[in-house]
């Protein structure tokens, strides 16, 4: 489980979007190579993946290729991030490669310590995440209400007791009312209708 290598190197001339396994939450230090790429001016924003909170970083560069650190920050949450390196040219600026590192969850280390700027990032993305989830939830309730409320309609009007009680006396109100036109039709036809 021990990951000794803390430079993952990724050759940039096979595709954009590229994937890095062996990375723990809690590991610090991480670094990305992307080798063979084209010279430029490139930028670094990364974030945990579902995420909108980015910390941004300028890369390491050399002769055909760029260098930079996973955030440590992003590593203590536990969850995929995403890294897009991002690069300027005279008429464009785009995003060249999108990288996803696959963090695997563990226990804490009790030898893990962090400096004041890690922690502060730390608790920025916990504190987007946690608004985040606030958001879906709230959202999922309101899913929930509405699929409820289609589904009554769907199921048509459900009268109560009170309802079927006066449909039930209405029917049989009209019920009397034939038999009554009838018996005085019978009357009539037969001619011994008096006039009630």
């Amino acid at each position: 489980m021990a990951n000794t290598n803390t430079i993952h190197e990724i050759d940039g001339s096979t595709t954009t979007e590229l994937m890095i396994s062996g990375v723990y939450q809690w590991d610090t230090g991480i670094k990305i190579k992307i080798t063979n790429i084209e010279s430029g001016s490139y930028t670094i924003q990364s974030a945990c993946v579902g995420m909108a909170t980015t910390i941004g970083s300028s890369p390491t560069t050399g002769s055909g290729y760029i260098q930079f650190q996973i955030p440590d920050s992003l590593l203590m949450v536990g969850r995929p991030v995403v890294c897009y390196v991002y690069k300027t040219e005279s008429e464009a600026s785009y995003t060249a490669y999108e990288i996803t590192v696959d963090v695997t969850k563990r226990p804490k280390p009790s030898t893990s310590i962090y400096t004041d700027t890690q922690l502060a990032e730390y608790s920025t993305i916990m504190d987007a995440f946690n608004a985040e989830l606030d958001n879906f939830n709230t959202n999922l309730s309101r899913i929930e209400d509405l699929e409820q409320r289609v589904s009554a309609l769907e199921a048509g009007p459900q009268p109560d007791q009170y309802s079927l009680e006066i449909e039930h006396n209405t029917n049989l109100a009209q019920e009397r009312a034939i038999a009554e036109l009838r018996e005085k039709l019978s009357r009539l036809e037969s001619g011994s209708d008096d006039g009630e």
